[in-house]
């Protein structure tokens, strides 16, 4: 999800400029910084934004420079000469000393009203370029995602592809893993049926609930089906990232129990490289739409 777009124009002695960057996030979290002229907009710049980019972290900036120097700023001439009256009618009755070297201008610049802004509105032909710069802005960004998205994706496809890979090489180790644990209970049989309070019937329950505990098969299964389901979602078209998110939860978990029933060292080794590309997934994931 992070991008960034950018758009600028030139309209009633402005140049304006609309900026637009964006961070992951599970969510659409908006920041907008925009030149006071705009605040009234600020509801509208927010929901066009929150529409296209949909997830993110992003901030927006749209500012105007004028072009005009004119200035914008003037002064209440009328009250400046009453404060500057007042204020020296009240120093010559203290009969403050050196009335001359008072710095009058200073004291009269800070008290109300003496310095008049004027305030502009913006009319509906500059708000609409507005708008259009918002959209082009944003496109960019879109633009930059999807950019960026087609390297995500095929690094995303390259883990997946070695996590199914390494699924197959489980099957290398499994008859010794069956022998395994098969001469592993044999030998435990041997020892229980010697014993004289031998329970064959709770015996046979609990070796039942061994094997079952075991038998790594459905996982194996499950795990693929949810790999080939992975792919499959790369492919539809729209926003599916916290699809995948889910997705790979699930492939998250047959790997953990695949590791739990393994015992077999070479296949917790197996298991561990797993791991090490479901992260990479889950990691690149958080920029996926």
């Amino acid at each position: 999800m992070t991008g960034y777009g950018k758009a600028e124009s030139f309209i009633n002695d402005k140049k304006i400029i609309v900026e637009i960057k964006s961070l992951n996030s599970k969510f659409i979290d908006l920041n907008l910084k925009l030149s006071s002229i705009y605040k009234s907009k600020e509801s509208e710049i927010r929901t066009i934004v929150s529409k296209l980019l949909l997830r993110g972290k992003v901030e927006i900036g749209v500012f105007a420079n004028n072009i005009n120097t004119k200035s914008k700023i003037s002064f209440n001439k009328a009250l400046m000469k009453d404060y500057y009256d007042s204020l020296l009618d009240a120093a010559q009755e203290s009969d403050i000393r050196n009335i001359d070297k008072v710095d009058f201008l200073n004291q009269i610049m800070r008290l109300p009203d003496v310095i008049i802004s004027k305030t502009e509105d913006i009319d509906v032909i500059e708000f609409e370029e507005i708008i259009s710069l918002v959209n082009t802005a944003c496109k960019a960004l879109i633009d930059f995602r999807k950019n960026e998205g087609k390297i995500l994706q095929n690094d995303i496809l390259i883990s997946l592809e070695n996590i199914s890979s390494l699924l197959a090489k489980v099957e290398l180790h499994e008859q010794d893993r069956v022998d395994k644990i098969s001469t592993r209970i044999r030998n435990n049989i041997e020892k229980h049926l010697q014993e004289d309070n031998f329970d064959e019937n709770r015996f046979q329950q609990e070796l039942i609930y061994f094997i079952e505990k075991l038998d790594i098969s459905e996982e194996k299964v499950r795990l693929a089906k949810h790999c080939s389901h992975f792919i499959e979602t790369t492919k539809l078209k729209g926003v599916h990232g916290k699809k995948l998110g889910f997705i790979s939860q699930e492939i998250g978990r047959e790997i953990n129990t695949l590791g739990a029933k393994a015992n077999h060292s070479d296949i917790q080794k197996i298991v561990v490289d797993m791991k090490d590309n479901l992260e990479k997934i889950k990691e690149q994931l958080l920029n996926v739409l």
